[in-house]
């Protein structure tokens, strides 16, 4: 098997609407109900690609997860497994600073040899 394409990453979301509002009123992306799950789900999309899956999390999902992941206290010496960030490529910065001020969405800039990058603190 050969690798030829990124799918999707998913979120456990506390608030599965400030998600949704966030990826589709800050970011610009398109949202969409995922049905069939026993939680609320949710795709964002760049365009017709599915990039980002959410889920409402629960006390029950969260039960189930805490069995599969291994403990704060084991992971506390760890330097890898545990997602750091997540980047997009995008035009019109002009108009992504005016929705994130619009929105009270914190943001910082900074400027790399090969992109200028748009982050939260």
């Amino acid at each position: 098997m050969t690798i030829n394409a990124f799918d999707h990453y998913t979120i456990r979301t506390a608030d599965l609407g400030a998600s949704w509002r966030f990826y589709e009123e800050v970011l610009g992306l398109r949202c969409e109900d995922r049905p069939g799950f026993a939680v609320r789900a949710a795709k964002v999309f760049i365009a017709n690609i599915e990039v980002v899956n959410l889920f409402q999390a629960t006390p029950e999902q969260e039960a189930v997860f805490g069995r599969m992941e291994p403990s704060d206290v084991e992971t506390a010496n760890w330097r890898t497994g545990r997602l750091q960030h997540v980047g997009f490529w995008a035009t019109g910065i002009v108009t992504m600073r005016a929705r994130l001020e619009a929105k009270g969405v914190p943001f910082g800039e900074r400027t790399l040899p090969d992109k200028h990058q748009v982050h939260s603190p």
